[in-house]
C-alpha cells in the first residue's frame, strides 16, 4: 500500500508539472521583453528538472542563450551571462554529466572571482567541490569546501549547513566517520533552526547513510524515514527523490531482507525513466545486481552490474565502479569462472587503490585554486623574470638533462618494482582465492553432512511405508522435499474406539517453512499429534487438532516471543462400519487450511478445512469435524499446498504460472481408475513436467488411500 501511495503521488505530481511547463513556456515565448523572458525561462527549467525532462531543458537552454545574448547586447550587464553559466552547471549536474559540470563550474568560479562577488563565489566554489567529490578527487573537494567556508565567514554568512553537509559526504567516502558525524550534526542543527525542509531532506538522508556504513540498521532507518516524509514538502527532480529509495534498497540488502529491498528498488525504478541521472541509475542497477546475487541468480546479477558500470562510467563515478567490480568478482566466483573472478578482483583492487591513494596525494592540489586566482596578478612579475630565465637558459638545460636522466632512472626502477609487486600480488591473490574456495567446499560438505544426519532423524517421525501399506493395501505417498529435509510430513496412528473397534488416524501436514527450519517445526507438531492421541486418548479429528494446537502454542510460548510458526493439516479418522448387510466405511475428518478430496459414486468431492492454522492466529475457534459415510473401494486424497502452488507449465512466460487446486482435483479424478502404483507415477510425472526447469518453491506431500 505504501508503494502504491508513493507512485500515485509522484506520477500525479509529474503530470501536473509537465502541463505547467508547457503552459508557462508558451507564455514565455510570447513575452516581448527579453529580460522578463529570461526570468521565465529560468523558472521553467526547474519544472523540467522536476520531471527529469533533460531534452526539454536542453532545448530551453538554447533559447535562454539566445535571449541572454540579446539582453547583454542591450544592457552590457554580464550578470546575465553569469546566470546562464549557473544554469548550464545545474543542467549537467542533474543530467549526471559530472565531467562537463566540473568544467563549467570552474569557468563560473573564475567569473565570480574576477567580479569579486564573494557571495556568489562561495556558491560556485562549493558547487565545484561537489563535482570533485563525485569524481573521487577528495583532496580538491575538501580544499574547495574549506575555501567556500572561508569566503562565507568573510562575508559573515551564518548558515554553513550546505558546506557542512558536503564535507560530511567527503569524509563518509574517506571512512573518516568522526568528522563526518560532526559535520552532519552541525548541518542538521542549522537546517532545523532555519526550517529548511530541502536541506533537512539531504542532511537526514546523509545521516542515514552514515549509520548504514557503521552497520547500525535501526538508526539508519530512522533517518531515512525522516528524509522520506519530507519529500511532499520539497521540489526536486524525481531521480533526486528516488535516491532515498535506492538507499533504503541497499540498507535492506545488508540485512538480507530481500523482499523489502526489492520493494523499495521497484519504487525507485518506477519514479524515473532510463534518461534519468546516470548516478541514480548506476546505484539502482547496482542494487538490482545485489538482489539477484542474494537470490543466487548470478547471471542476472552480472547483467545488472554491467548496466550499472555503463552508467557509472558515464558519470565518472570511481567509487561506484569499484563496488560494481567487486560485485562482478563475487558473481564470477559463484559461477565457478575463476579466471574471470581473478581478473575482476585484480581490477577492483587497483581501482580501490586508485580511489583512496588519490585522497593521500601531495597537497600541491590544495594550492591550484590560489594559483589560478593569482595568475593575472603575477603576469607582470613573470615578464620581468623571463629575462633572468633566458640568461640562465643554458645552465638550466644542463640541469634539466641531469634531472631528466635521474627521473628516467627512478621511473624505470619504479616500473620494475611495480611489475615485481604485481606478480607477487597476483600469486598472493591466486592463493587466497584457492584457500577461500577450499574453505567454502569444506563448509559446504559439513553443512550437507549435518543436513543428511538431520534427514535421518526426521525419518524417525515418519511412519514406514511398509506400515502404511499394511494398514491400507492400496495406497501411495508422494513425498518430495524442496531441500534435503522438509517441513511437510505424513502421520499414521492406530487407535481403538469405545467399542474396541480399530480407528486408523491418517494425516498429511505442512509446517511453516522448508529445509532445516521447517523440519524443526515438523518435529514439534508431530510430537503434539502423538500427545493428543496417546496421552489424551482423543480420536475425534476436530478435538485432536484443538489439543494439538494447544500443545504447539504452549511449546512455542516457552521462548517468550509471539512465534507465528505452525502447521496446516488434513486429518482423517477411518473406521469400518460393521452394520449387518452394509459394506460401509465411516469417515471423520477435520482440517486446518488443507482440504480432503474423496471419490464416491464416480464423482470427486472436497471437504473444506477451517481457515486457521495449528498455531498462533488472530481469530481462533474450535476445529470442525466432518462425518461422511463412504463405500469400500472409495478413495481419499490428501495434499499440501506445495503441489498446486508450484510455478511452471507456461513456456511463453519465463516465471510460469501456478498449477492451482482445481487442476489438482481434476488430476485426482482422472487417475481414480488406475492402480495406486500407476497413480503415484502419474502424480510424479505431472509435477516434474509442470515444473520444468523452474525451481521447486516448496515441500510437496500427496497421499492417496483406497478404503
Amino acid at each position: 500500500m505504501k508503494k502504491i501511495t508513493w507512485l500515485i503521488l509522484f506520477f500525479f505530481t509529474a503530470k501536473i508539472i509537465s502541463a505547467q511547463c508547457d503552459t508557462e513556456l508558451k507564455l514565455a515565448d510570447a513575452e516581448t521583453d527579453d529580460t522578463l523572458k529570461l526570468k521565465s525561462y529560468r523558472k521553467i527549467l526547474d519544472c523540467y528538472y522536476a520531471v527529469d525532462d533533460f531534452d526539454g531543458a536542453n532545448k530551453l537552454l538554447v533559447k535562454e542563450k539566445s535571449a541572454t545574448d540579446k539582453v547583454i547586447q542591450k544592457t552590457k550587464d554580464s550578470v546575465y551571462f553569469r546566470n546562464y553559466l549557473a544554469d548550464i552547471t545545474t543542467f549537467y549536474f542533474y543530467k549526471g554529466d559530472i565531467k562537463k559540470c566540473s568544467e563549467v563550474s570552474e569557468e563560473l568560479m573564475r567569473f565570480d572571482y574576477r567580479k569579486s562577488d564573494s557571495a556568489k563565489l562561495s556558491a560556485s566554489v562549493g558547487n565545484l567541490a561537489i563535482t570533485y567529490r563525485r569524481m573521487g578527487n577528495y583532496p580538491k573537494a575538501i580544499y574547495y569546501l574549506q575555501e567556500a567556508i572561508k569566503i562565507n565567514l568573510k562575508v559573515k554568512r551564518k548558515d554553513l549547513s550546505g558546506n557542512y553537509t558536503n564535507l560530511a559526504n567527503v569524509y563518509l567516502d574517506l571512512k573518516n566517520y568522526p568528522k563526518a558525524k560532526f559535520y552532519l550534526e552541525s548541518a542538521i542543527k542549522s537546517r532545523t533552526e532555519s526550517n529548511d525542509s530541502l536541506g533537512l531532506y539531504h542532511a537526514y538522508m546523509n545521516m542515514g547513510n552514515y549509520y548504514q556504513k557503521l552497520d547500525k540498521f535501526d538508526s539508519s532507518l530512522i533517518f531515512y524515514n525522516k528524509s522520506l516524509w519530507l519529500i511532499p514538502k520539497i521540489k526536486l527532480p524525481k531521480s533526486k527523490t528516488g535516491t532515498i529509495f535506492n538507499n533504503l534498497t541497499a540498507l535492506y540488502l545488508e540485512k538480507r531482507n530481500i523482499d523489502s529491498a526489492n520493494h523499495y528498488s521497484q519504487i525507485a525504478k518506477e519514479m524515473v525513466s532510463d534518461k534519468a541521472n546516470p548516478y541514480f541509475l548506476s546505484m539502482y542497477y547496482l542494487n538490482k545486481g545485489h538482489i539477484a546475487e542474494c537470490l543466487n541468480n548470478n547471471a542476472v546479477a552480472l547483467e545488472n552490474y554491467n548496466i550499472a558500470l555503463g552508467y557509472a562510467s558515464k558519470n565518472n563515478d570511481l567509487e561506484n565502479i569499484v563496488d560494481l567490480t567487486y560485485g562482478k568478482t563475487a558473481c564470477f566466483k559463484k559461477m565457478n569462472q575463476m579466471d574471470s573472478a581473478y581478473k575482476t578482483l585484480v581490477l577492483a583492487s587497483r581501482l580501490r587503490d586508485s580511489l583512496f591513494n588519490s585522497a593521500k596525494t601531495s597537497e600541491i592540489t590544495r594550492y591550484e585554486m590560489q594559483y589560478q586566482f593569482d595568475k593575472e596578478q603575477e603576469t607582470e612579475k613573470n615578464e620581468q623574470l623571463k629575462k633572468e630565465i633566458e640568461s640562465k637558459h643554458a645552465l638550466e638545460r644542463k640541469q634539466l638533462l641531469i634531472y631528466a636522466a635521474m627521473i628516467g632512472m627512478i621511473l624505470l626502477l619504479g616500473l620494475v618494482l611495480i611489475v615485481l609487486k604485481n606478480n607477487h600480488q597476483k600469486k598472493k591473490d591466486n592463493l587466497l582465492l584457492q584457500q577461500k574456495n577450499d574453505l567454502i567446499e569444506a563448509q559446504k560438505k559439513d553443512i550437507i553432512d549435518s543436513i543428511n544426519y538431520a534427514k535421518n532423524l526426521q525419518q524417525a517421525i515418519l511412519p514406514p511405508l511398509t506400515k502404511i501399506h499394511q494398514d491400507f493395501k492400496d495406497s501411495f505417498i508422494y513425498y518430495k522435499p524442496k531441500d534435503i529435509i522438509a517441513g511437510d510430513f505424513y502421520w499414521l496412528h492406530k487407535a481403538k474406539s469405545k467399542t474396541d473397534e480399530d480407528i486408523f488416524l491418517f494425516a498429511v501436514a505442512d509446517c511453516t517453512g522448508h529445509g532445516v527450519p521447517g523440519a524443526l517445526v515438523s518435529v514439534v507438531c508431530s510430537n503434539a499429534l502423538d500427545s493428543a492421541v496417546k496421552e489424551f486418548g482423543l480420536t475425534d479429528p476436530g478435538k485432536i487438532l484443538d489439543k494439538t494446537k494447544e500443545i504447539v502454542l504452549a511449546t512455542f510460548s516457552k521462548t517468550g516471543k509471539n512465534v507465528k510458526d505452525g502447521m496446516d493439516i488434513s486429518l482423517c479418522a477411518i473406521q469400518n462400519n460393521k452394520v449387518a448387510g452394509q459394506n460401509k466405511v465411516s469417515i471423520n475428518w477435520a482440517g486446518a487450511n488443507n482440504s480432503l478430496w474423496y471419490i464416491h459414486n464416480g464423482e470427486i468431492k472436497e471437504l473444506t478445512a477451517n481457515k486457521q492454522p495449528i498455531g498462533l492466529s488472530e481469530h481462533s475457534h474450535p476445529f470442525t469435524t466432518h462425518h461422511v459415510e463412504l463405500d469400500r473401494g472409495d478413495q481419499l486424497y490428501f495434499s499440501t499446498d506445495g503441489y498446486y502452488d508450484q510455478f511452471g507449465g507456461d513456456k511463453s512466460n519465463p516465471s510460469g504460472k501456478k498449477f492451482m487446486r482445481k487442476k489438482l482435483s481434476a488430476l485426482f479424478f482422472n487417475i481414480k481408475d488406475k492402480s495406486f502404483d500407476a497413480q503415484l507415477k502419474i502424480i510424479d510425472e505431472t509435477f516434474t513436467n509442470w515444473k520444468g526447469a523452474l525451481e521447486q518453491i516448496d515441500d510437496v506431500c500427496v497421499a492417496g488411500i483406497k478404503l
